[in-house]
């Protein structure tokens, strides 16, 4: 956190009042927001630093502020992040908050990526087994 901090204060002033890191070690569940019309072009870098079950979530302050289009973003796995900035309005998107780097990954697509690699093996089994099927057929002779 302190590096973090020091990595901040060597910006510019204008860059450093925009910018407000916060790293949250989840020792249960967490909020993390603001108000998005008081946070206009704020940007917030939020990082799970444990590897407890916990996870860290990060919701506006009301139900309207929306990030990319969804009510919350959920940090579950170890070194997890995620930088968001707030455009304080919904007037070209429906979302005030928006995702702009980090290493988040909703669960769903871990899931589905899951589903897709077990799919592929049990296909490549299958065929395994018909191969050895056919072998099991040859009439093999040595010499």
């Amino acid at each position: 956190f302190e590096q973090l901090n020091e990595a901040i204060k060597g910006l510019p002033e204008g860059v450093q009042n925009a910018m407000k890191a916060a790293i949250k070690e989840a020792s249960g569940d967490a909020r993390a927001a603001a108000a998005a019309a008081a946070k206009a072009n704020k940007v917030y870098y939020i990082k799970k630093v444990d590897n407890s079950g916990n996870s860290v979530t990060i919701k506006g302050d009301s139900s309207s502020e929306k990030i990319d289009g969804e009510e919350k973003a959920i940090l579950t796995l170890s070194k997890q992040s995620i930088m968001i900035i707030c455009s304080g309005t919904t007037e070209v998107v429906d979302s005030y908050w928006h995702i702009i780097g980090g290493e988040y990954v909703k669960m769903e697509e871990i899931v589905k990526e899951g589903n897709e690699t077990q799919g592929k093996i049990l296909n490549l089994l299958i065929l395994f087994k018909k191969a050895l099927k056919k072998m099991s057929n040859l009439d093999l002779k040595e010499d």
